[in-house]
């Protein structure tokens, strides 16, 4: 079962992954000149998941939120993300040497109705898709304006988060052994 993280930018009403706008940046770099403010998703790719929601947030927040509660995840703990736009979050639950992942309407504390049910990622993989996902988003930023990632806040946030997190990773490998 594979899995991947994807992001989905929203621009002029159309929907680009991030790796069609990392490569094809010239056609592209008219319409990121406010990055900051796209708004789009974290689709999961599983074989389990055949909806990643309807739902569109700012961004690069929503990565930098991702990349922030990665660090606890990988301490053991319980994380949800809850959306800004709308009344969704992701959730996380550890199980064994693994995540539970969900999409949910509702809040943090109650599940109304699943966008997808929870499946279980090893937590490697979770991990190692997170940091390709922050990395990935960090080169669009970098081709957009270098700038970003020390003059704008969430752009500063997302780099941190993803810093701590291969931290934390690091530090969770060295215990494990």
């Amino acid at each position: 079962m594979e899995f991947q993280l994807n992001l989905e930018f929203e621009l002029d009403d159309q929907h680009f992954s991030l790796e069609t706008l990392i490569s094809d940046f010239d056609s592209h770099k008219d319409n990121l000149s406010d990055i900051v403010r796209e708004e789009g998703r974290i689709l999961v790719k599983h074989s389990s998941v055949k909806d990643s929601g309807d739902y569109s947030e700012p961004l690069i927040r929503l990565a930098g939120q991702w990349l922030r509660k990665l660090q606890w995840i990988i301490a053991g703990d319980s994380e949800t993300i809850p959306f800004r736009n709308s009344e969704q979050c992701f959730a996380f639950m550890p199980a064994g040497g693994g995540v539970e992942l969900s999409l949910f309407e509702g809040t943090e504390l109650e599940v109304e109705e699943y966008v997808f049910e929870p499946v279980t990622i090893r937590l490697e993989t979770l991990v190692s898709a997170s940091f390709e996902m922050g990395d990935r988003l960090l080169s669009l930023l970098d081709k957009v304006d270098a700038s970003l990632v020390q003059d704008d806040e969430d752009c500063r946030d997302l780099k941190s988060d993803l810093e701590e997190s291969k931290k934390a990773w690091h530090n969770y490998e060295l215990h494990r052994r």
